[in-house]
């Protein structure tokens, strides 16, 4: 694992993000692929931490699964109410723990968050035998990115491995440039 020196950065940096013409094309893939392992759970009750624009949201409410996601971007959360209404999206932030209330769900996902925050700290309020479906880059084109994955089998296992039991790994993109990668990971938390 790569630790950059990159800081963490406020809401406002994703805010003025999300308010120009951020696309999450590029994420589709991803958002297939986990929801195809979050419909290998057993009746999965989904709790998304940096729901971003909201697009896996509307994929797991389209499916049925009770959902809910919050992020710390005001703008964000605007732009997932715009995208599926009916959904429950609000603004929240990942450290803190009244987010993770009521533990009425069975699955966390995060996707392209962990590398922006300190993951530990969230890893540890989650509860045990929560499913957990994360994903890490390896490449570091974002100045909010504190952590990359290089190795990612020996990475991932060694980062998480204390709390969490690492059950499933899958390397996503690269198609176009093998040094761009996604590694998605699946586990369930001690």
């Amino acid at each position: 694992m790569i630790i950059t020196e990159n800081k963490e950065q406020p809401a406002s940096y994703y805010d003025a993000i999300y308010a120009n013409d951020y696309s999450t094309a590029a994420y589709q893939e991803l958002y297939k692929f986990v929801m195809g392992m979050i419909l290998k759970i057993e009746n999965p009750s989904v709790l998304e931490i940096g729901c971003g624009l909201g697009d896996i949201g509307k994929m797991i409410h389209d499916a049925s699964i009770p959902y809910r996601g919050f992020d710390f971007s005001t703008v964000g959360i605007e732009k997932c109410k715009q995208l599926c209404p009916e959904t429950n999206f609000f603004v929240g932030d990942a450290y803190n723990i009244e987010n993770y209330q009521p533990e009425d769900y069975n699955v966390v996902i995060a996707l392209e968050v962990l590398e922006h925050l300190d993951d530990m700290q969230i890893i540890r309020m989650l509860p045990p035998k929560t499913h957990f479906i994360g994903s890490i880059p390896n490449h570091d084109d974002n100045a909010s990115h504190l952590r990359l994955c290089q190795d990612p089998e020996k990475d991932i296992k060694e980062r998480f491995s204390r709390y969490m039991d690492v059950v499933e790994m899958y390397g996503l993109g690269g198609s176009k440039d093998p040094s761009m990668m996604l590694y998605l990971f699946h586990g369930i938390i001690k």
